[in-house]
């Protein structure tokens, strides 16, 4: 996983001769820079053949990620965030360009539904396998998109105002990236399920939870299962319907293993908005292991979310 921003650590070793004490540089040479560019498609499912949509959309969301690929120790590539939106140009095609419009968005909330948009710096550093991304509304000309597939492609155009390299270093400087959308009309009750939660994510995403909550309520009733139920589960979070979200969140439980899953820290914060800390605290231990010190950080997180959420 590529991470923004870490501190390159270097060392200096003394070495003592009999006549003469000079001090050697150990630290490895940096490498090139290499910059790439990744597109995905939001509230989409991820398929072998790209990304596929299982409703008309009005406007396609895009996640637009530019990544120094080269490993440490490569030269940092800084990148002008400006700028980037000013030259990085985001098509759909379907033969032609379909001359699409294209609006920039924020990026999500720090600590979900409560927490607060986090500003994008002016200027960031990318070191050896790390990334930062943006985040596009595209509306095509002609309106929805009808059913068929299609081409999403983000071009760097002029790279020189935009990124630049520690100097006297290379920077390879990438292609388009493009990626293959589908848009069809969902024939099976899994793909009408799909339907539903892309349709609930969409929702959510305008702030219409009203309609999130009712999308995610027909997936859970067309795809059967557990389909639909973290997202629901996550829905009554925000809305604050914690006891609702208790019994969405404790149906995936028994699925878990040990591990990264977020349906463990919703429910002990569904815990604690109905003021059910021992039942929060007994999850997140049981769940991840932590030692009494990292489990009052994270219950304190958790109760300001809860806070912070409530008093709007």
């Amino acid at each position: 996983m590529y991470r923004l921003n870490a501190l390159f650590l270097a060392s200096t070793v003394i070495v003592l001769l009999p006549t003469a004490a000079y001090v050697q540089d150990v630290r490895p040479s940096r490498t090139s820079a290499v910059l790439t560019i990744s597109v995905e498609i939001e509230e989409a499912d991820i398929e072998p053949s790209g990304f596929r949509l299982y409703h008309v959309p009005q406007e396609i969301v895009a996640s637009i990620g530019l990544f120094n690929t080269a490993s440490e120790p490569a030269a940092p590539i800084r990148v002008d965030t400006t700028a980037l939106r000013q030259n990085l140009r985001i098509t759909i095609e379907q033969q032609t360009d379909l001359d699409a419009t294209v609006r920039w968005l924020p990026n999500p909330p720090r600590g979900g539904a409560a927490g607060q948009e986090p500003p994008i710096p002016p200027q960031v550093s990318l070191f050896g396998e790390r990334g930062f991304g943006l985040r596009a509304a595209i509306v095509p000309k002609n309106g929805r998109l009808a059913p068929g597939t299609y081409k999403v492609r983000a071009t760097l155009n002029d790279a020189s105002t935009v990124v630049s390299t520690t100097a006297g270093l290379p920077l390879k400087i990438p292609a388009a990236s493009a990626v293959t959308l589908t848009v069809v009309d969902p024939q099976t009750p899994a793909e009408r399920a799909s339907a539903h939660r892309q349709l609930g994510h969409a929702a959510a995403r305008r702030g219409q939870l009203d309609d999130a909550e009712r999308e995610f309520q027909l997936a859970i009733q067309v795809g059967g299962g557990k389909s639909g139920w973290y997202d629901l589960g996550n829905i009554y979070i925000q809305r604050r319907k914690y006891r609702d979200a208790i019994d969405c969140f404790e149906r995936l439980l028994p699925d878990l293993s040990r591990g990264t899953s977020l349906v463990p820290t919703l429910l002990a914060e569904a815990y604690i908005g109905v003021g059910d800390e021992a039942n929060a605290a007994r999850l997140l231990r049981d769940k991840f292991g932590m030692s009494d010190q990292a489990l009052a950080i994270e219950l304190e997180r958790l109760r300001q979310n809860v806070s912070r959420r409530n008093s709007r």
